[in-house]
């Protein structure tokens, strides 16, 4: 059976068995490191070298010291490939050399602007809805679906638009964001906007028209933008 060379990571002292983190040799009055029983843990940002740091053996290698700070991002976690956005949620050091990359989010991101979603990921359904009046009161509605993903924080910023139709103003519209009122009495030809905290899940918009003599009234009301922030933190 060929020699081989195995680490020592214990000994024995006073009786007990103790990890042994290094290993050295004296030569010409120094010490010189022969291995380490740690492991030598790389952090990386994509193929940027964040920093490397020796973890002792059984011992958490997701929360380094190394400077991670980066300018518009929060970090959300770690991961053991490049690329993947899954964090590892618990991870100790093996005593060999590991790899880590850094998993960061932007801090507010646009998903969906001008009735268009942006990003599917995030946001689906239907971002706009219309209703016409003619000597009625017309109601229409939509719905849409918010994914908060590494998110925490949502915001919608609507807008009612009313046709002129009529110069008397005697037709108006309103909308809402689930439920809570944009405007409730919008003249025609005019339009008001206001934005909403919502949260993951679904929401609704909603219309509506009414028309007071022979000019049909329509009303519209419009997604002008949708943004995530404040990403999960890694703690």
């Amino acid at each position: 059976m060929p020699n081989m060379f195995h680490k020592i990571k214990k000994i024995a002292s006073g009786g007990q068995l103790t990890k042994v983190r290094e290993g050295y040799y004296f030569k010409n009055g120094e010490f010189h490191k022969v291995w380490s029983g740690a492991s030598e843990v790389s952090y990386y940002d994509g193929d940027t070298l964040l920093g490397v740091e020796e973890v002792d053996e059984g011992e958490d290698v997701l929360h380094p010291s190394v400077d991670t700070t980066k300018s518009g991002y929060t970090l959300y976690g770690w991961a053991i490939a490049k690329g993947t956005e899954e964090r590892v949620e618990s991870l100790t050091a093996t005593g060999d050399p590991m790899v880590l990359y850094a998993i960061y989010v932007v801090n507010s991101i646009t998903v969906a602007q001008n009735d268009r979603i942006l990003d599917s990921k995030y946001v689906s359904g239907a971002l706009t809805a219309s209703a016409t009046a003619n000597w009625n009161t017309a109601n229409s509605s939509a719905g849409f679906t918010i994914n908060l993903g590494k998110y925490q924080n949502a915001q919608i910023n609507a807008r009612v638009d009313t046709a002129s139709n009529d110069t008397g103003n005697l037709n108006v519209g309103g909308g809402s964001v689930d439920g809570a009122s944009i405007i409730d009495w919008l003249q025609s030809g005019r339009s008001a906007s206001k934005t909403f905290n919502i949260g993951n899940g679904s929401h609704s918009l909603g219309v509506w028209a009414t028309a007071y003599d022979d000019y049909r009234q329509t009303c519209w009301i419009h997604t002008q933008w949708i943004t995530l922030s404040n990403p999960i933190a890694w703690v």
